[in-house]
């Protein structure tokens, strides 16, 4: 039986990569013998669902894992900056697998020695093996799933959240960090709102989370949004792990799911907001089109697409990063407010999609054949 160290955050968070961690090392440690080192988690070494949970404490942890466990594959699920400590053990006889986005029109800065450590590569999106191609790397497209029986379309009394029935909710779900630009949403849903008295801005976030406040950001630019109570946080637990089956309450008390991230390798919520049969609306960049506005397969756009203003480059890792066009973003988010037909029609091939491409069980099979 083949051993797997897999490397990624703990299997028992909620993040997106924790997520993925659990849905395909609980499948395929039914062929192989797999050992998740985690981010996030801090105790003793535990069993798990057909894969054992250890802690990543630093580079040592990670040497003594490979010198103990002698695994065939190492498989490191994130962003490269996050791996350089691939580049500092020895790996003995083992492979060594990324399994990584790229956010924006570039790798990231400093990826290329972990990517030429590479057995294989496996990308997120086919927007990311586009990008590693014109570096010179191939890879194999791996996309995430989602639990259709847990996201799944329902019918939920939105006073349990805490919003009133009979207004029209966008919602976002995600971290508030530069990348996802919360700001520039708030900014598009204040122009849209102006003339509407009916309509509702949900964010699952952390508000003072990273580079700003998003509070006291909106207060100052935009305090009609609180005075005339069209912004909600959804804050209770706020600071702990989001439980998949409150999340996907959160997803069915919209109307519409709505992003304006400057650029996703992947895009977790897109695929969980239409498992529950909603539209999406997002920027044209990244992995968008392939998730969002392509026929694929018979099956049409799940949502729109929003113009990019330009793009900006973050100094830190050198990569561009897409800002999205305030003015064609509120009218998306009109289109999608007037229009039940064309939000039903995306809400369609949305579930369509999930269910076609983004099966754990067919994911894993993938992964198998790609550890084989």
């Amino acid at each position: 039986m083949k051993r797997i160290l897999w490397i990624s955050d703990s299997p028992l968070t909620s993040t997106s990569y924790g997520k993925v961690t659990h849905e395909l090392c609980r499948r395929i440690g039914k062929e192989m013998e797999v050992h998740v080192l985690s981010f996030l988690y801090y105790g003793k070494s535990l069993r798990g669902e057909n894969y054992f949970i250890h802690s990543y404490e630093d580079t040592r942890s990670l040497a003594s894992s490979i010198e103990k466990l002698k695994p065939d594959y190492v498989v490191w699920i994130g962003d490269t900056m996050i791996m350089n400590d691939i580049l500092k053990v020895n790996l003995g006889n083992a492979k060594f697998i990324p399994y990584s986005p790229c956010d924006g029109n570039q790798i990231l800065y400093g990826s290329k020695p972990i990517f030429d450590k590479a057995y294989k590569i496996i990308a997120t999106s086919k927007h990311t093996q586009k990008i590693l191609k014109q570096y010179g790397y191939d890879s194999v497209v791996l996309y995430h799933g989602v639990d259709t029986q847990i996201f799944k379309p329902n019918i939920i009394d939105r006073k349990t959240y805490g919003v009133e029935n009979g207004k029209f909710v966008f919602f976002h779900f995600g971290v508030n960090s530069g990348r996802k630009m919360i700001w520039r949403l708030v900014q598009s849903f204040y122009e849209f709102s102006k003339d509407k008295n009916d309509v509702i801005l949900l964010l699952r976030t952390i508000p003072e989370e990273n580079e700003y406040n998003l509070v006291e950001f909106t207060k100052f630019r935009f305090p009609e949004l609180f005075e005339k109570k069209k912004l909600f946080f959804s804050l209770p637990n706020m600071f702990c792990p989001v439980p998949d089956d409150y999340l996907a309450g959160l997803y069915n008390i919209c109307d519409v799911y709505v992003s304006t991230s400057s650029g996703e390798g992947f895009g977790m919520p897109y695929i969980e907001a239409m498992a529950c049969k909603k539209p999406i609306i997002t920027p044209n960049n990244s992995s968008t089109p392939e998730l969002i506005t392509q026929e694929v397969e018979g099956i049409g756009p799940r949502g729109i697409a929003t113009k990019i203003d330009t793009f900006a480059t973050d100094m830190k890792y050198f990569i561009d990063k897409g800002i999205c066009n305030v003015e064609d973003t509120v009218k998306a988010m009109n289109t999608l407010y007037e229009n039940k037909n064309k939000r039903d029609e995306f809400g369609e091939n949305g579930l369509k999609f999930v269910k076609k491409f983004c099966n754990w069980d067919e994911i894993s099979k993938s992964l198998l054949e790609i550890l084989s």
